[in-house]
């Protein structure tokens, strides 16, 4: 009679398991909106500063504590560019509900930064002298301390001349450096446009030769129109919504 029992415990957590086997599973908890905001902020960054580590740090309030008690399904959207690195940046988004309806506007603060393989002088050099191989070196720097665009392509940088002396360890951005022009007048270019962690391709005519780094003026071949827009290489120009290009 014992054994009987025995089996008949055991019969029942079997049966026990095999349903809870087969009970559907739960559904997965929502991500937190601190998380998606991180996320967010660190997607548009990558765009911003590609092939960089990018590192987020949400700051005090917090991102939930932000959003309107009460809302359904809250999620976020980017409400403007972020426009610069550091230890207290704010961001703007959106709070939306569950049906997609914007319930409010938040702006929370993040620590942000973009490590990054930059070109530096390799020695000291004085001005007119032309770039050698030799004189550049690569270096993992914050782009919090670049004070202009920098061109990452070192075969482009060979034979371009300082503008005015550096000492050792000066970025080579753009500003210091006398080089040719790579888009000339006249020619398509690519445009692409960034708002947010958002990237719009499209196509325009160079009004002005552009050297890489430099703004120029591009128009629009369909509608006419010209904007601004910052020199990538020969064949690409850049603008930022967020970026005053004047």
């Amino acid at each position: 009679m014992s054994s009987m029992r025995a089996w008949g415990s055991r019969g029942v957590a079997a049966a026990a398991l095999a349903l809870l086997l087969a009970w559907p599973s739960p559904v997965a908890a929502r991500t937190p909106i601190g998380r998606i905001a991180v996320d967010m902020v660190r997607a548009a960054l990558q765009v911003q500063y590609p092939a960089g580590e990018i590192e987020v740090r949400p700051l005090l309030p917090e991102v939930a504590s932000l959003v309107p008690k009460g809302t359904v399904d809250a999620t976020l959207r980017l409400a403007g560019p972020i426009r610069q690195l550091g230890p207290s940046v704010p961001v703007s988004f959106d709070v939306m509900d569950g049906t997609g309806r914007k319930v409010a506007s938040v702006v929370p603060r993040f620590a942000v930064e973009a490590w990054r393989n930059l070109p530096v002088l390799a020695h000291p050099m004085e001005r007119g002298v032309a770039l050698a191989p030799a004189d550049i070196e690569m270096r993992r720097l914050a782009q919090s301390r670049v004070t202009g665009p920098v061109l990452l392509d070192v075969g482009a940088l060979i034979g371009a001349k300082l503008v005015r002396s550096l000492a050792s360890g000066s970025v080579l951005i753009t500003n210091v450096l006398d080089l040719p022009p790579v888009v000339r007048q006249g020619a398509t270019v690519r445009v692409h446009v960034r708002s947010g962690g958002l990237e719009v391709l499209g196509q325009g005519t160079a009004l002005q030769d552009g050297r890489v780094g430099q703004v120029i003026r591009i128009v629009n071949p369909s509608s006419r129109k010209d904007f601004l827009a910052r020199v990538r290489n020969a064949e690409v120009v850049e603008m930022d919504l967020g970026e005053d290009l004047e």
